[in-house]
């Protein structure tokens, strides 16, 4: 009977995998369409990425194409920061390091994952970086499961668990599969946490690059013209103001706005003011 999974678990390296698969009974089952190693639940499949962000979405894109019953993915690894070694982290921002490109997770509510300690930027980097900052943490696969799974399953059904495994008084260098384990072995009760509330999901996934395009679209023809850079700023800000607000701004709010620059400074004070917290 073939598999139909609803979550598509991403990790970088067998060591993040292991205890994953292990705790949801996953069974190794390769597909000839994905070529890094597989394992499958009834309700999930993982796959393991190896480290980069191109190989990260390359898998993720595959796995997806592959299971088009996927409604939710998970990335879960480890990271460098300043919280303490072994804490969990849920990303409410993900940005790529190299391009600037951003997006904004849409978080559950605490009392789903009360386990985890923290939120933060999760910061995707080509390359380890130990100038740790208190606002992010570091990590080198998050921007791209992010590039692969977003245009599919919206900004809703796409969520990233880091675990701190280095920081400015733990050394990369003591880090081994071993730690590397043992840290998501710590932070099972939230991976399963999320798993479940991702699985749940029942409405069909938001195409949430389509909603941007659709609406950016009807503002350049019919209300403003923008330059590319304009237009790329516009994007940008409705896709903010639809991850804050939870739907893009309607026809009537934006027929006054008749210039790129007015446009820009009322999504600006929208999302500002839209008092996002976390749970």
């Amino acid at each position: 009977m073939p598999h139909s999974p609803r979550v598509c678990l991403v990790t970088a390296l067998a060591a993040e995998a292991r205890p994953v698969r292990r705790e949801l009974r996953m069974a190794r089952k390769d597909h000839a369409a994905v070529h890094r190693p597989l394992y499958v639940s009834d309700q999930a499949v993982l796959v393991e990425t190896g480290i980069g962000k191109l190989p990260a979405a390359a898998s993720v894109a595959a796995v997806l194409a592959c299971y088009p019953s996927v409604r939710g993915v998970l990335n879960v690894g480890i990271a460098g920061g300043t919280e303490p070694i072994g804490s969990a982290c849920l990303a409410h921002a993900v940005q790529d390091r190299a391009s600037g490109r951003r997006w904004y997770p849409d978080l559950p509510a605490r009392r789903i994952t009360p386990t985890i300690q923290h939120h933060t930027t999760v910061e995707t980097v080509d390359a380890p970086d130990t100038q740790y900052r208190k606002d992010a943490v570091f990590d080198m696969e998050a921007a791209g499961v992010y590039t692969a799974a977003v245009p599919v399953l919206g900004s809703a059904g796409v969520q990233c668990l880091k675990v701190i495994s280095d920081g400015p008084e733990h050394s990369l260098e003591t880090i081994d599969k071993h730690v590397v384990s043992a840290l998501i072995e710590g932070q099972l009760q939230a991976v399963v946490a999320l798993h479940d509330y991702l699985a749940a999901r029942s409405e069909p996934a938001r195409d949430h690059n389509t909603e941007v395009l659709q609406t950016a679209t009807h503002i350049e023809t019919n209300i403003a013209r923008h330059s590319e850079t304009e237009g790329h700023r516009l994007r940008l800000m409705l896709s903010r103001h639809l991850t804050c607000i939870g739907r893009m701004p309607t026809a009537e709010e934006l027929a006054p706005l008749d210039t790129p620059r007015a446009l820009i400074d009322w999504l600006d004070t929208r999302i500002n003011n839209s008092a996002v917290t976390y749970g």
